[in-house]
C-alpha cells in the first residue's frame, strides 16, 4: 500500500470512527439549549478542537502504523455505545463516542500517536452531557464544583499538549492499561453500590390533607411546573402546617419519557441553588424503615432540608441510577420530594419533622403502608 493509498484508508477509518459521536449530536446540541448545567459544555468541545490542533502537530511526520492493542479497546467502545443507545442512557452512548474515535487512533495510528493525541480526547470527554452533574455528585464531600474542575482539567490537557511537542512522553502499554483498569475499578464500585440500594415499596397519598396535627391543602402546579415536568401522567404539590413550621410535597407520577427525568439535585443546581451536601440515609417510620436521598440547600440565604426517593409498586430507590437501571417504559413510577426550612442551623430537628409526617402519612396509608414492613437496606454505619 503506497503513501497516498495509507494515508486515504487512515482518514476514512478516522471518519467512520467518528459517525456514533457524529449521530448524537442532535441531541447535545438540544442538552446545551435546555439544561443550565450542561449550557457550558460546547466550551470544553471547541477547546477540545484547539487542543487536538496542537496534539497533531506533534504526530506530524510521526510513523503511523497499526496497534492491535486498540482492537479490544474499539469492541469495548462500539459494546457500551450499543448498551447506551439500547438502554437510551445518551451519557453512556455520547462518552463511548468519543472513547471510540480514541481507541481507532490506537488502532489505526499506532500508540505513540494515541498517547500524544490523548488529551484532546480527555478535553473531549469533558463535553459530555451529564458530566457537570456527576463530577459535582462525586466531588460533592468536598463542595467542589463541576465547572472549575472542568477548567483545571482542560488547562492540563492543554499545557501536556504542548509539552509533548517537545518531550514525547509515552508511557508503557501496560501500565497504563492497569492505571485506566483501577479508575474503572473504583468507579465501578461508587456507582454500584448506590445503584442496589432498595427498600420496600412507598407510595403515599398525601390528598386526605390531615395528618395527625399536620394539616394542609393541595397547590395548583404553575405553568413553569407543567412545563418543567412535562410528560407527567400526574403533578401534584401541597403544603402542609407542622406545630412548628411547615411541609412542602412534590409528587409526580412518572410518564414514559425518561430524559424528562433528573434527580432533583440537578434541578436544584441547574435552579441556581446551592447544594451543601447530599447523601443517602435510611429512616425509621415507628414500624418501618425506607431509604431516601436527603439534601440539604440553601436558597436566597435560607436553609432547606429535602427528602427524596422513587417508587414503583415493586420497590423504593433513594438512588436516581438505581431507578434508571430498573426503569423501563411500560412500568409504573413515582417521584416525591418533601421538604422543610432549617431553623438555626438545626439540621436534626429539621429531619424529626420530616420523619414524623412521614411515619403520620404511612400510618393513614395502612393499605399501602403495609408494604413498608420489610426492613430496608441499613445506609448507617
Amino acid at each position: 500500500m503506497n503513501k497516498i493509498s495509507k494515508n486515504i484508508f487512515l482518514g476514512l477509518g478516522m471518519l467512520a470512527a467518528c459517525v456514533p459521536y457524529a449521530c448524537k449530536l442532535p441531541y447535545i446540541t438540544n442538552a446545551w439549549k435546555s439544561s443550565p448545567l450542561d449550557s457550558r459544555d460546547w466550551i470544553f468541545l471547541l477547546l477540545g478542537f484547539v487542543t487536538l490542533a496542537i496534539a497533531l502537530c506533534g504526530v506530524r511526520g510521526k510513523e503511523t502504523r497499526r496497534d492491535w492493542a486498540g482492537l479490544p479497546l474499539l469492541c469495548a467502545c462500539i459494546l457500551m455505545y450499543i448498551i447506551g443507545v439500547k438502554r437510551d442512557v445518551h451519557a453512556i452512548s455520547i462518552m463511548a463516542g468519543v472513547l471510540l474515535a480514541a481507541s481507532a487512533t490506537c488502532l489505526l495510528w499506532g500508540w505513540d500517536c494515541f498517547v500524544i493525541l490523548l488529551p484532546a480526547f480527555v478535553v473531549f470527554c469533558l463535553s459530555v452531557t451529564s458530566t457537570s452533574y456527576w463530577i459535582t455528585f462525586l466531588l460533592s464531600p468536598l463542595g467542589i464544583k463541576s465547572l472549575p474542575v472542568k477548567i483545571v482539567l482542560t488547562v492540563l490537557a492543554i499545557v501536556v499538549a504542548i509539552i509533548q511537542l517537545r518531550i514525547h512522553f509515552i508511557p508503557k502499554k501496560q501500565s497504563a492499561f492497569f492505571l485506566c483498569a483501577l479508575c474503572f475499578a473504583f468507579l465501578l464500585v461508587i456507582f454500584q453500590k448506590e445503584a442496589h440500594v432498595k427498600s420496600a415499596a412507598f407510595i403515599p397519598d398525601f390528598s386526605a390533607g390531615i395528618f395527625n396535627d399536620a394539616k394542609g391543602y393541595a397547590v395548583t402546579p404553575s405553568a413553569g411546573d407543567l412545563q418543567f415536568f412535562d410528560g407527567a401522567k400526574k403533578l401534584e404539590k401541597y403544603v402542609f402546617g407542622t406545630s412548628d413550621s411547615n411541609i412542602g410535597i412534590l409528587a409526580i407520577e412518572l410518564g414514559t419519557n425518561v430524559h424528562q427525568i433528573h434527580p432533583p439535585s440537578h434541578c436544584l443546581r441547574s435552579q441556581g441553588l446551592t447544594i451543601i451536601s447530599e447523601k443517602l440515609s435510611t429512616e425509621d417510620l415507628r414500624f418501618a424503615q425506607i431509604t431516601i436521598t436527603e439534601i440539604n440547600y440553601s436558597i436566597g440565604g435560607r436553609l432547606m432540608l429535602c427528602w427524596y426517593w422513587y417508587s414503583s409498586p415493586k420497590f423504593t430507590t433513594p438512588s436516581f441510577l438505581s431507578f434508571r437501571r430498573y426503569w423501563r417504559p411500560k412500568d409504573e413510577w413515582h417521584s416525591y420530594q418533601i421538604s422543610t426550612p432549617i431553623y438555626n442551623d438545626d439540621i436534626g430537628k429539621a429531619r424529626e419533622r420530616l420523619k414524623k409526617f412521614l411515619a403520620d402519612v404511612a400510618e393513614a396509608n395502612k393499605p399501602k403502608a403495609q408494604s413498608l414492613k420489610p426492613k430496608a437496606q441499613s445506609l448507617k454505619p
